[in-house]
């Protein structure tokens, strides 16, 4: 578990941020849990690209409160998978 103050400093420059990629590139960590989704970005649209950027790596991003505009939620295929390649949950949205 990481703690970041730093929320005024772009996401890159702050030391709990970097404490998380380190450890999902050394395979201490598959994803990133946060409260809320202002906790890293101030947009939908700059979630969405941080999700789709960890998605691509094999990691996920999930937020358990939505506290600001919120985009329709990616679905899963048949399979379970959503296209960022996270397990999800048949739960029903916002």
């Amino acid at each position: 578990m990481f703690t970041d103050r730093g929320q005024q400093l772009p996401l890159k420059e702050r030391e709990g941020w970097r404490a998380v990629e380190e450890a999902l590139a050394a395979g201490a960590a598959r994803g990133v849990v946060m409260r809320t989704r202002s906790m890293v970005a101030s947009s939908s649209e700059e979630w969405e690209r941080l999700a789709v950027g960890l998605g691509e790596l094999g990691w996920f991003l999930a937020a358990g409160l939505f506290d600001g505009p919120v985009a329709p939620p990616v679905p899963a295929t048949s399979s379970g998978q959503s296209p960022l390649g996270a397990q999800t949950l048949n739960t029903p949205g916002p």
